[in-house]
Order: C-alpha cells, then structure tokens, then sequence
C-alpha cells in the first residue's frame, strides 16, 4: 500500500443458503468484525446464531456441506469479505 493511501474498513456477511448455493440464503447476518473460521462437518445450531427462524423439523441442526469465501472493494468505501455456508439438515447430536 503506498503511503498517501489509509486502509479501507471491512464490511463482513455471512449468509447461509440451504442444500445449495443456487437458491436465495435463508439467513443473513452483517458484522463489523470477522466471524468464527466454519467447516465443512460442523454442526450448527441455527436458533442461537443469527435473528429469523429457520425452517427446520424439531430435534434438528445444520451440517455444512460446503463453504464458500467472496470477496470485494468498494474503490474509497470499504471491502467486503461473504461467508456463504451451504447447509443439510440432520438430527441435533446428543
């Protein structure tokens, strides 16, 4: 980075879609600090991490099946780091 220039801040998103990335996310979250490293196998609890409700049977969670990083600049405003996390339903571990 050249000196005259200051660092953009960062927006981030997380967005969860479910089954694929094909289908509009069915959860949304903004933040101005980065989120929690995910993985494909964890489990989520999706009635604790984010605002909505999710449309899920009782007794189950979300596995994630796939992760997926976007990345942007908006020239003079911020970056913007996405999180997309492609989730199944399974049975909430015991």
């Amino acid at each position: 980075m050249a000196e005259d220039q200051t660092a953009l801040p960062v927006r981030y998103h997380l967005e969860i879609y479910e089954r694929s990335f094909a289908n509009d996310p069915c959860l949304y979250h903004e933040a101005l600090s980065p989120f929690m490293a995910f993985h494909v196998g964890d489990s989520i609890d999706p009635h604790t991490i984010l605002t909505g409700t999710p449309d899920l049977q009782p007794g189950h969670w979300w596995r994630i099946k796939d992760v997926v990083h976007r990345l942007w600049e908006i020239e003079g405003s911020h970056i913007g780091h996405q999180i997309g996390l492609c989730v199944v339903p399974v049975p909430r571990p015991d």
